[in-house]
């Protein structure tokens, strides 16, 4: 038998003969693309272990040690400095959707609602979505509509409406208002 090998090998409809060097060099870079492959899981597995535990001693162990020594920052002796704030989180879901928009709209916040239908309007362009979508209804045109808020807009509003002591239904935006610890280390 020759260098080239008696199996036959497909590949877009064509027979080649592919010799047993080349096919050698191919299994070993699959070996290494599976070994790759193997390793960026393991990786991604660890990484999302360490945010768990990374978010637990900035979320929760941190910030209760400081409040329990009556503090809301330190600086260390190695010249760090640990502190604390409040950081607001909040989304809306499918589920709380209608009522999350009604609750806006009843409270005069309803400009913060972004209206997509099939063009993007803006913050406090509802009216102008509103027309859009009843004038497209009156051609008989079909589209399609969505509502929203954007992430950092709903973000900002909720901090403002929490601090400001605005009696907000948290649970339709899903607020969640956790203290954070951040560490500035001395360079």
């Amino acid at each position: 038998m020759s260098d080239t090998l008696s199996s036959i090998v497909t590949d877009s409809q064509e027979k080649t003969e592919v010799s047993s060097d080349a096919l050698e060099e191919l299994s070993k870079l699959s070996s290494k693309q599976c070994q790759l492959e193997d390793e960026v899981e393991l990786l991604t597995r660890t990484l999302k272990e360490k945010e768990i535990a990374l978010r637990i001693i900035a979320e929760d162990e941190i910030p209760s040690a400081l409040y329990s020594l009556g503090l809301s920052s330190i600086e260390l002796i190695d010249g760090s400095k640990i502190s604390c704030s409040k950081v607001y989180r909040a989304h809306i879901s499918v589920a709380n959707e209608e009522d999350a928009f009604a609750w806006l709209h009843k409270n005069g916040h309803a400009d913060i609602i972004k209206n997509d239908v099939k063009v993007t309007f803006g913050k406090g362009e509802e009216a102008d979505a509103e027309k859009f979508k009843e004038a497209l209804n009156n051609q008989g045109q079909t589209y399609t509509s969505k509502k929203a808020v954007h992430a950092s807009t709903l973000k900002a509003f909720v901090k403002n409406e929490v601090v400001s002591g605005s009696d907000i239904p948290l649970d339709k935006f899903g607020v969640h208002v956790s203290t954070v610890s951040k560490v500035i280390r001395r360079t």
